[in-house]
């Protein structure tokens, strides 16, 4: 999995660490009382912020510190309790943390209703720049794709960013291959990796298989995209 990797820039950094910085020591607590922490609307909100970026951290470190099902649900509450107390902006590194988490927890958690979508969509959407809320990862395509409500607003957009990511690693495959010694690249000519779809195809004809309607937003990506990208939808759907 490792073309799945997201990095914060260094904006991010300065925030997440700016948060675990004022709220980590607020922390004394057992990690079964996080759950509670994270929806309890008296707690300051930087200490639950600090919380999703720690559960955060730890799932991209492969770490499930709790339940997938604690975790979707947790978060989820968070997310609505904060819009019910302001009007308030959730930082975006914990917006984006907050995506991820439910996008990786979805499939072990029931699936999302009225209010609860609601207060998703509209987290979202205080976002100005939708990219810088995305992670390359699977698990968030199906997620957006998974609820019709959150297809319409975000589908496209995420989509053209799972291409624009897949582009800009294939140019650094090209890279480092051209760099490669001829005896290396002579010994890859009887593997079949060339000759087979690469993880980040796959994972597309699968969504595809699974939902639909991403061929015709594909389709209309074709059409109304710039060049390169539309030429390497194309190569899915051929």
């Amino acid at each position: 999995m490792n073309f799945f990797v997201f990095d914060f820039s260094s904006l991010d950094f300065e925030e997440v660490e700016y948060l675990l910085q004022c709220s980590l020591s607020s922390l004394c607590c057992h990690l079964s009382d996080w759950p509670s922490l994270l929806c309890e609307c008296q707690e300051p909100k930087a200490v639950r912020y600090c919380l999703v970026m720690i559960l955060y951290l730890a799932r991209k470190q492969g770490d499930r510190l709790l339940p997938d099902q604690t975790v979707f649900s947790s978060v989820v509450a968070l997310l609505q309790s904060v819009q019910e107390e302001s009007n308030c902006v959730i930082p975006c590194s914990v917006l984006r943390s907050a995506l991820y988490l439910m996008a990786v927890t979805q499939e072990r958690s029931l699936n999302l209703v009225g209010a609860h979508l609601n207060c998703i969509i509209k987290a979202l959407s205080s976002c100005q720049n939708f990219s810088s809320l995305y992670s390359h990862h699977p698990a968030l395509l199906h997620f957006i794709w998974r609820y019709p409500e959150l297809a319409e607003k975000f589908g496209a957009l995420v989509l053209e960013l799972w291409f624009t990511k897949k582009l800009q690693t294939d140019a650094m495959k090209s890279t480092a291959d051209v760099q490669e010694t001829d005896e290396t690249i002579e010994s890859q000519t009887h593997q079949q990796q060339d000759e087979e779809l690469d993880l980040q195809t796959l994972e597309m004809l699968s969504l595809m298989e699974k939902y639909p309607n991403v061929v015709l937003t594909l389709l209309d990506m074709v059409v109304s995209r710039e060049a390169p990208l539309a030429e390497h939808v194309l190569d899915v759907l051929k």
